[in-house]
């Protein structure tokens, strides 16, 4: 595993105390501490999970002398010999889980004087910790009449840090080789949709009365009364039949479901016609069901003829009201495409289905639709949709949107 900044703590105003923030626990740490007063004294020491028992025992030696102990005490010795008005040391401990902690702390400490008159003290410290608890926070304090003064600050850096907890404060195209199974990895940018929407304004095209933005969502109404309501986003261009293209639905949300055949259709259409008007079509047909019926989920493609009329596969499931839905379409290929729906915002965990067909080569597309899929049955279908996110090209799986690491050649 990589060394790897668990935390930074920088003072913005004057105080006694500077912890490090919970960290990930690691089994060897390094703690670089620098600590400046305004006009008096400080003195630093150093406690591990808030403890303020008499849980530590100190060893030191000041500016070369023989050693001195204290035991039993409530803090480790970081410090310099004593009261300081600037402080820096360096401390390494070892975190075996279920083991006490042991420490060792170098440091050096200068008085309010400046130039090259006075020599700066020094104290070498090996303290240990009672406690057995996997280490998780740092604890800075000061025991003297002075204050740290903003700009202050303890960093602290761990041996064995999974890839998951690198920070992202790093240059997009940094590398590193994790030197137990010689893997490395390459700090990639994050993926920006191409087009994004969280319908904090409205930018879509609405025919009809029941769908379009409404309180920052997306609101849709569906019945037999608006057969032919739909809405449209133009994503700005028309993409060719060999474009990959990653389109989500976020939180799909069914205040309403009744009984009968109510649908919803979404995905991606060449046209801005309606459901019921011939069109070149990628998506998914949702139809949850009243009651204790089951509803299904039908993703399908279209070449010229109207979405509510195709079908390529279709999944038996049961939706339930006030329930948040996920529901990604990808076009991988000039004939290929995938549909799935979850419940989570990952797009992947809890996953309720997966599906991946063939479409016709000639399928292009534009604009992204929301539409009533309403049949002759009957029923109404009350909903909303929080977000869209589409990309073209489609970008890699899983789609990540921050900075992060990835392995080369995985």
């Amino acid at each position: 595993m990589p060394w790897n900044k668990l935390s930074s703590t920088t003072l913005t105003t004057t105080g006694d105390s500077i912890d490090s923030g919970t960290i990930t626990a690691s089994t060897f740490n390094t703690i670089i501490g620098h600590v400046i007063s305004s006009s008096t004294d400080i003195n630093r020491l150093s406690r591990f999970n808030g403890d303020t028992g008499n849980n530590y025992q100190n060893r030191y030696s000041s500016n070369g002398g023989s050693d001195a102990t204290s035991t039993s005490g409530s803090t480790m010795f970081t410090n310099s010999t004593g009261a300081q008005y600037n402080e820096f040391g360096v401390a390494f401990f070892a975190d075996v889980s279920g083991e006490e902690k042991m420490l060792i702390s170098n440091a050096v400490g200068d008085s309010a004087s400046t130039g090259a008159g006075t020599a700066p003290v020094r104290r070498n410290t090996i303290s240990k910790w009672t406690g057995t608890a996997d280490v998780t926070v740092v604890n800075g304090l000061n025991s003297d009449v002075g204050d740290y003064i903003a700009d202050s600050n303890v960093m602290i850096m761990g041996s064995e840090v999974p890839v998951a907890a690198i920070g992202t404060n790093l240059q997009v195209g940094s590398r590193y080789e994790e030197t137990d199974t010689r893997k490395v990895y390459n700090f990639r940018a994050g993926s920006t949709p191409t087009v994004s929407d969280d319908f904090s304004s409205d930018n879509w095209t609405d025919v009809g009365g029941l769908f379009g933005v409404s309180g920052g969502n997306f609101a849709f109404t569906i019945n037999t009364n608006a057969r032919d309501d739909h809405a449209s986003l133009d994503t700005g261009s028309l993409l060719s039949a060999s474009t990959t293209w990653t389109l989500r639905f976020n939180k799909i949300n069914f205040s309403t479901i009744t009984n009968n055949d109510p649908n919803l259709i979404v995905g991606l259409s060449d046209t801005t016609v309606g459901g019921k008007q011939n069109q070149k079509f990628i998506g998914a047909r949702i139809l949850p069901q009243g009651g204790s019926a089951s509803g299904l989920f039908r993703p399908y493609s279209v070449n010229g003829t109207p979405p509510r009329s195709g079908q390529d596969a279709s999944h038996t499931l049961q939706y339930s009201a006030d329930t948040d839905y996920f529901v990604e379409i990808k076009k991988t290929s000039a004939s290929t495409y995938r549909a799935r729906l979850s419940t989570t915002s990952a797009h992947s965990g809890d996953l309720i289905d997966d599906s991946q067909g063939g479409i016709n080569s000639s399928i292009t597309g534009r604009y992204i639709k929301v539409m009533n899929g309403e049949d002759e049955i009957g029923g109404t279908l009350i909903g909303t949709i929080d977000s869209i996110e589409f990309w073209t090209p489609a970008p890699d799986e899983p789609i990540n949107t921050s900075n992060h690491f990835k392995e080369i050649g995985a």
